[in-house]
């Protein structure tokens, strides 16, 4: 183990720092000490499952301590809080140590050592929590604004990069679109529809599949047949007209106050319209689906074309690199 730390040092030039110790080697290696919360962490099986926390053996912890002493000096180097606490001799806590290592390691100051047995699945536990304590992590990265890429610096070839990512969560649909296929196909179906039919009764009420009710509502929300069926279409067809319905040159709701607020009011809308479409057409629920079938082709029609004119949006950054990289970096790539 020390020599393969002092040799990344002698033939890559890197500043590795141990936060574990191993306890044995080779066919002896029973397990690990973890600098961090000075703790001994030791295996009784050869498959790395039975795992036992505890006490350094009195005979390692000579050794952590001088280890552990070594590690909070490399580390106080890249953190003031560290550095202070060490001066007053006060106790270190072990968030406020893994927030000191994990901040010189993103600053590529320094390089956590860990160790374990890959054959023997020896240590893989505590590899994977200081991957997650210590390495960068997607929440580090402000979310991609979306605006027109103006450079070559703002976009990165389709394959493999969307073609793999659209595969994985293509994957993930799947995999919860079979579960109701092939476990729970009537889960969103309505009892009614399972009932025989019999040509001699008209029945009082028909409940259509789920994915059609707020267009089942359109339909119903108007008394002439003919009519009604025009609005079904029309509301479909609608959707085909949006690129030139929203006449705003700014397409990212990141920067349009509004427009965002009134898009969550368009989701609540379509949401009652499902609803209503499974409630008789009778009463309140005529009154509140023609309500909404109005809002639905008002927002289409004369929200979107004024929203594009009067709308005040937020300013945009210069490119998309300019907004998720730091300003130092984003001026250099």
């Amino acid at each position: 183990f020390d020599r393969g730390v002092q040799t990344m040092i002698d033939r890559l030039g890197a500043h590795p720092v141990p936060i574990q110790l191993p306890i044995g080697a080779e066919s002896d290696f029973l397990g690990i000490i973890d600098l961090v919360e000075m703790k001994a962490i030791t295996y009784t099986d050869d498959l790395g499952k039975d795992v036992i926390e505890g006490e350094i053996p009195a005979e390692h912890l000579e050794r952590a301590q001088a280890a552990r002493a070594h590690l909070l000096e490399e580390i106080s180097h890249y953190s003031d809080e560290l550095l202070e606490l060490l001066l007053e001799d006060a106790e270190i806590p072990v968030p406020v140590l893994k927030a000191a290592i994990r901040s010189a390691t993103l600053g590529i100051h320094l390089t956590p050592i860990l160790c374990g047995s890959s054959f023997k699945k020896k240590g893989v536990q505590p590899l994977l929590d200081a991957v997650i304590d210590y390495l960068p992590s997607p929440l580090d990265v402000p979310p991609v604004e979306g605006i027109d890429p103006k450079t070559d610096k703002d976009t990165v070839p389709f394959t493999p990069y969307a073609t793999i990512k659209d595969s994985f969560f293509l994957a993930l649909f799947f995999i919860v679109f079979s579960f109701f296929i092939f476990y729970m196909p009537n889960f969103m179906g309505h009892a009614d529809n399972y009932i025989p039919a019999n040509p001699a009764v008209t029945p009082s009420h028909i409940v259509p599949e789920w994915y059609y009710l707020p267009f089942y509502a359109i339909l119903r929300a108007i008394p002439n047949k003919l009519l009604g069926v025009g609005a079904l279409g029309a509301s479909i067809v609608i959707l085909a007209f949006l690129p030139w319905l929203d006449t705003s040159r700014v397409r990212s709701a990141r920067y349009r106050p509004y427009f965002k607020q009134l898009f969550w009011v368009f989701v609540a809308v379509c949401i009652g319209l499902g609803w209503l479409g499974g409630k008789p057409a009778e009463g309140g629920y005529v009154i509140a689906s023609r309500l909404l079938t109005a809002y639905y082709f008002a927002h289409f029609l004369i929200i979107l074309p004024l929203l594009g004119i009067f709308e005040k949006t937020k300013p945009l950054p210069n490119s998309i690199s300019e907004s998720v990289l730091p300003p130092t970096t984003a001026g250099t790539r």
